[in-house]
């Protein structure tokens, strides 16, 4: 009797052991598992703020990319520009590039007074004040670009990703801004397929399927 008291008691002192090693593993364990989880979180939005630069310099680089090649091929680019806009703009983007922003702002600003409906000038000007970080300014000026020319889609885009990332991600400004291009650019799949991924990407699939049908029925158009 005294020997399975005795066992009885042992087991008991093994299990306390056991559970307090357990305890203690767990509470080691998990701030470092916390700490993997919140390395976890900020990889994951810094992934997502790259994607978003990616994204945005794309549509900046279609405008701006070719202008300070210092040859012929800038103007092929953009041939509805005068060349006197083409090679004005040439070394103000140089200048941008090279870090000194409020010098080239002051340049476009002044070439604006000659030049005020030109595709390049505006929206190098908008892109300008974003690298500014000066966002309300960036949105009037891919306003003045919409304004001036209303089917020219990547100004849409862009003052899409503005809303969105700088300016409170309010749907009721984002949808009337696209839904007003869409009728002005005959149902641009390209405005409708930027509208599907944005709802998509908000957990919005059901918001997201109108502007999908559009971009599917173009390419049906298309066949």
């Amino acid at each position: 009797m005294e020997m399975t008291k005795s066992r009885i008691t042992t087991l008991v002192i093994i299990v306390i052991v056991i559970a307090a090693a357990v305890i203690g593993n767990y509470y080691l364990m998990k701030p470092a598992q916390e700490k993997a989880n919140e390395q976890e979180q900020q990889q994951t939005g810094e992934q997502n703020n790259q994607n978003q630069e990616q994204e945005q310099n794309q549509d900046a680089d279609q405008v701006t990319g070719t202008v300070s090649n210092g040859d012929n091929s800038q103007f092929k680019q953009w041939p509805d520009e005068p060349k006197a806009v083409v090679e004005a703009v040439s070394p103000i983007v140089a200048k941008a590039n090279a870090g000194k922003l409020q010098e080239a702002l002051t340049d476009y600003l002044a070439l604006e007074k000659t030049y005020p409906t030109s595709i390049l000038l505006l929206n190098n000007i908008a892109d300008l004040y974003s690298d500014m970080s000066n966002w309300t300014k960036s949105a009037e000026y891919y306003k003045k670009l919409i304004a001036a020319h209303p089917d020219y889609t990547p100004a849409y885009r862009m003052l899409g990703y503005l809303y969105e990332y700088h300016m409170g991600n309010k749907e009721v400004d984002i949808k009337a801004l696209f839904d007003a291009g869409l009728k002005v650019t005959n149902n641009s799949s390209d405005l409708a397929g930027w509208m599907a991924a944005y709802y998509e990407e908000q957990g919005s699939p059901a918001k997201a399927a109108p502007y999908a049908a559009i971009v599917a029925a173009n390419a049906n158009k298309n066949k």
